[in-house]
């Protein structure tokens, strides 16, 4: 499949304070089953694995980069490396849909124990 045009919103609420980011990217499958993506715009590479239940996450930026396997209604561990500093974070997936490069999936971020942020990736195709 030949990449297409993609336009990859986040969402994040911090403090009770929303915040949203749109990019235009580039959205291509790397596998025929469209069970692995990416998504790639001039700021950021992200590599995306879904499973029945669950979805690796991995990107790339030129401050450092990140990796999280999130599951349905568990907690996991995911990790920020910037140069020699690595931060290590617990997920809980709440929602995942996934439809070829179309997608959307909840997650709430956790640090020692307590609740530090509500997320949420969408992916549109805005040209086939």
């Amino acid at each position: 499949m030949k990449p297409q045009r993609i336009k990859l919103t986040k969402s994040q609420m911090i403090d009770g304070e929303w915040s949203t980011t749109e990019a235009l990217c580039l959205g291509e499958a790397l596998t025929e089953d469209m069970s692995r993506l990416r998504f790639q715009n001039d700021d950021e590479d992200l590599l995306l694995t879904f499973g029945p239940q669950e979805v690796a996450i991995k990107t790339y930026t030129s401050d450092g980069s990140s990796q999280a396997l999130l599951r349905l209604h568990q907690t996991t561990t995911g990790r920020f490396v910037q140069h020699d500093y690595v931060i290590e974070f617990a997920f809980i997936l709440n929602a995942m849909h996934h439809e070829g490069l179309s997608l959307f999936i909840q997650y709430d971020i956790y640090q020692n124990g307590e609740k530090i942020a509500e997320n949420s990736l969408r992916t549109e195709v805005i040209e086939a």
